[in-house]
């Protein structure tokens, strides 16, 4: 069978399971009624705000920063390992082993953090029914910081999933199951978090969800979104965090992933999400990587880099962030640059094995001394957390705001509302998924120096900056057109506006991005305003003009972009061609380089 229609099935049956999930689960409950009516926003915020509680955003990453400690999130991660089997159905009538020991473990930590600071972080179990791995109820540990404002009852949700697996899905109770790289360290990571975050308070509420039922098709993730729907429960984002501590890089892995075996990083993390690159998901992953600059990089002993991926996950594989995904809320997965093996449990590999146990004892003391993954590691990427979920906890709110191209290499943006934001952002980009640049301006009306485009087009989103110089999500992108300098010294805008003439191609293929590229680049093309549901071929060829792949896509006005994941490896120059009615409207090459 070949791979790409392995994984087609694959994320069919995931998403047919997602389908059935809704349907097969019942007696979803929050069991402490104080959290449910928290999240929905019936509450006083002034009782879990202490006077001199810090508010202040900066301030609250500054601390925070300082306050994640290593020691204590491989203490928990340690913790973790000694329930030897997290599988979701192992449900043993224990304290010290099984999903259900961990489980009540969890929650007591939340609870121990809760009562050093007043009984703020609020703790509950959420339930519901399911038949997973034999067993057919289930509880996963929830903590709240509650939002000390009620103007915007919308709350941020950060998820991290607590069960494990081996080469069974369901490991049998006598196996060992610890899961210490996937994912005991986005569990030991959250937990630390939740102790340093609940000291400080935030406009919105604040989530911390344990999922169980991960491995077994993102059940526990699943309930909590049909809990969400069911209640009216309003979520500005969800931030899932799985695999955070892992460095070693151990092939085969899924693609995009690590490509030199037994490699090892401890400054990269990979951030996933859906859709194109001017999708709601792709911003609020731009805004993760910005919070991190604005507010952490200044300062870190370490600087961490934060690659903005193409794809929703590494192909044929997935995470909890899909279910929010699915339902409509923009979420995103956050994971270490490198992991141990594609989940299959291939020889020499960890995740998915019963060789997922953390580290080697080297010298038999009975004690692992040498460990597959970096606890200061796992600190940075809590950090990178804790910083986005600070200021999009404190955001303001979104600018509606018009773009224009004004003359050469210039544009002007007018905010509409608010017009009394004591700053504005303006972030351009190309051809990548990231910013190019981003301007700051206190003019409700302002010009600005367009970057360089090497593809003709350029996109401009925009978002408002408050007081305490938290910046809000950015608003839907808008697409203009490069102003290209002609051979008579003027642009080639300006020429056409004075000719009167409309010379834009019915279709235009542009330069794919990123190129050269590495696992998966994006190709657009765009379609003039009187184009509408038109099918359209993009066809991939090697040098030697071989076929590779057809992608097909339906074109609209504007920007239509599919993305290519390469299926060969065929290095070197490509080519690619749009394809309509049988016909080649154009053709460009690209590189795919290792």
């Amino acid at each position: 069978m070949k791979i790409c229609t392995l994984r087609k099935m694959l994320l069919l049956a995931q998403f047919f399971a997602l389908i059935q999930n809704s349907i097969a689960q019942t007696n979803i409950t929050m069991v402490n009624p104080i959290a449910h009516n928290i999240l929905k926003g019936n509450y006083i915020p002034d009782n879990y705000n202490p006077v001199g509680i810090i508010t202040i955003p900066d301030s609250v990453v500054a601390n925070f920063a300082k306050e994640m400690n290593a020691d204590s999130i491989k203490a928990y991660w340690l913790k973790l390992g000694t329930f030897y089997n997290r599988s979701t159905g192992n449900q043993l009538n224990s304290t010290t082993q099984g999903i259900t020991a961990a489980v009540n473990w969890v929650n007591s930590k939340f609870n121990e953090f809760s009562s050093v600071v007043d009984n703020r972080l609020v703790v509950s179990d959420f339930t519901f029914r399911q038949t997973i791995c034999n067993a057919t109820s289930h509880k996963q540990p929830v903590a709240i910081i509650p939002g000390n404002s009620l103007t915007d009852k919308s709350i941020l949700v950060l998820t991290s999933h607590i069960d494990s697996r081996n080469n069974s899905s369901c490991a049998p109770s006598a196996q060992k199951a610890m899961g210490m790289e996937d994912n005991a360290t986005g569990v030991a990571v959250f937990i630390e978090m939740a102790r340093v975050m609940s000291k400080y308070s935030f406009k919105k509420n604040i989530v911390f969800l344990i999922t169980i039922g991960e491995e077994q098709g993102l059940y526990g993730a699943g309930a909590f979104v049909n809990y969400l729907a069911a209640n009216s429960i309003s979520v500005k984002a969800n931030l899932n965090s799985d695999q955070l501590g892992s460095i070693y890089c151990n092939l085969p892995v899924n693609s995009p992933g690590c490509s030199t075996n037994n490699a090892v990083d401890t400054t990269s993390v990979r951030v996933f999400s859906n859709g194109d690159i001017n999708s709601p998901a792709k911003s609020w992953a731009r805004y993760v990587k910005l919070a991190y600059k604005d507010k952490v990089l200044p300062t870190a002993t370490v600087p961490m880099k934060i690659n903005l991926m193409a794809p929703i996950d590494r192909y044929g594989r997935g995470g909890d962030h899909i279910p929010f995904d699915n339902s409509g809320i923009i979420a995103l997965r956050l994971m270490c640059a490198n992991e141990s093996g594609d989940g299959s449990g291939v020889a020499n590999t960890r995740v998915h094995t019963v060789y997922d146990e953390g580290g080697k004892d080297l010298n038999s003391d009975g004690t692992t001394d040498s460990f597959y993954v970096d606890f200061n590691y796992m600190k940075r990427n809590g950090i990178i957390n804790g910083a986005a979920i600070t200021m999009a906890a404190n955001a303001p709110a979104t600018p509606t705001y018009t773009v224009a191209n004004i003359g050469r290499n210039k544009i002007r943006v007018q905010f509409q509302s608010p017009t009394n934001s004591p700053n504005y952002r303006i972030g351009f980009r190309s051809t990548t998924i990231d910013f190019d640049t981003v301007y700051t301006t206190a003019r409700v009306v302002d010009t600005f120096s367009r970057p360089p485009s090497s593809n003709g087009y350029y996109y401009v989103g925009a978002a408002t900056m408050d007081g305490s110089s938290v910046t809000s999500f950015f608003g839907s992108e808008k697409t203009i057109k490069s102003n290209r300098t002609s051979a008579r010294g003027g642009s080639v805008a300006e020429e056409e506006e004075e000719n009167a003439v409309d010379t834009e191609k019915p279709y235009q293929l542009l330069q794919n991005y990123p190129n050269p590229f590495d696992e998966d680049t994006w190709i657009t093309v765009v379609a003039n305003k009187n184009i509408y549901n038109q099918r359209a071929t993009i066809n991939i060829y090697d040098n030697k003009g071989l076929l590779l792949k057809s992608l097909s896509l339906v074109l609209n006005p504007g920007n239509n972009q599919v993305l290519y994941h390469r299926t060969s490896l065929n290095y070197g120059v490509l080519f690619y061609s749009l394809i309509i009615n049988g016909k080649k409207i154009d053709s460009k090459t690209m590189v795919y380089a290792n």
